[in-house]
């Protein structure tokens, strides 16, 4: 896959995940409401420091957005974030359902 398209693909992807439309994504960076649009239509790749903004609207690094291992980046950095606010005894029991789920999947 070129690098066009694999980093307009990946910032659709991310989007979807974060759950906000190209318009209010646009907004939110601070752009024009038609700016991810025009840029996807266009198959123009953003500058450095903008692809840097996307990253950190969603909440994703540059390794995690390139890297296809992270296939669902922003979920699981939203799931770390309330972890970090759990108490210890907390923790455990969701490491153990994670446990448990994976298990399932594999039986």
């Amino acid at each position: 896959m070129k690098v066009t398209a694999f980093v307009l693909q990946r910032i659709s992807e991310l989007r979807l995940q974060k759950g906000v439309s190209e318009k209010q994504m646009s907004r939110e960076i601070g752009r024009s409401a038609s700016y991810l649009s025009a840029m996807i239509n266009n198959k123009s790749l953003p500058s450095l420091a903008t692809l840097i903004e996307i990253c950190d609207y969603l909440e994703v690094t540059l390794e995690e957005f390139f890297s296809a291992d992270y296939e669902n980046p922003v979920r699981v950095n939203r799931l770390v974030a309330q972890a970090r606010r759990l108490t210890d005894e907390e923790l455990d029991m969701l490491t153990h359902l994670a446990e448990h789920m994976n298990r399932l999947k594999e039986e």
